[in-house]
């Protein structure tokens, strides 16, 4: 599988550095931030789901 990068490291340097640049560009926080953003709505979108269904199945 090595054989398939391009460098050493998992993902390519200059693309990360563009990301994190255009994600603070964009929305005006830092990655660090955004990504607390991101893992908070991850965790919180199927636990809504979860107990509205709970909420709203009751036989």
């Amino acid at each position: 599988m090595k054989f398939l990068l391009h460098h050493a490291e998992a993902v390519d340097p200059d693309l990360i550095d563009w990301i994190l640049e255009w994600i603070d560009h964009v929305f005006g926080i830092q990655s660090k931030s955004f990504g607390y953003v991101v893992f908070a709505l991850i965790i919180f979108i199927p636990v809504l789901i979860f107990v509205g269904s709970r909420f709203f199945n009751k036989p």
